[in-house]
């Protein structure tokens, strides 16, 4: 090979190279700009996760009040518990009614008297919630009380 087929391929390469590099700093500046916007997406989920348990914890207390009225009113001893808790980023509320520091589900405790307490309570609360006509129908609500 001469001299001038060398060099060509050397200028060939060194083309190359400079391609490359500006590739490599266009992709460096693309992570970088990623990078800012994960960050910024993480903080925006904290601040919804935040927000998010905040509201449960006023649900939870809400509801919990409105239920126990009734219900401690009805059946001494019986004390209703919402409990809120997230799997795969989804939230879920546990319900119990706990006697004598034993936690139950509703239907299990005290038979239907206690269950139809604490369903007309949530419904009663979730009603109140709404924004629906000032009626409400009930079908035997005393029905096991």
């Amino acid at each position: 090979m001469n001299v001038l087929k060398l060099d060509a391929i050397i200028k060939k390469k060194k083309y190359k190279v400079e391609v490359l590099e500006e590739n490599i700093e266009a992709t460096e500046i693309s992570i970088t700009k990623l990078d800012k916007r994960i960050e910024a997406a993480e903080k925006a989920q904290l601040i919804i996760q935040t927000a998010a348990h905040q509201i449960e914890s006023s649900i939870a207390y809400h509801l919990s009040d409105l239920v126990n009225t009734p219900l401690e009113t009805l059946f001494p001893g019986n004390v209703f518990d919402i409990e809120f808790t997230t799997k795969n980023n989804n939230s879920h509320a546990s319900i119990t009614i706990e006697k004598s520091g034993s936690k139950q589900a509703p239907l299990d405790s005290s038979g239907g008297g206690v269950a139809d307490v604490v369903s007309l309570g949530l419904r009663l609360a979730i009603w109140s919630l709404g924004k629906t006509a000032n009626l409400l129908c009930l079908d035997e609500p005393a029905k096991n009380l």
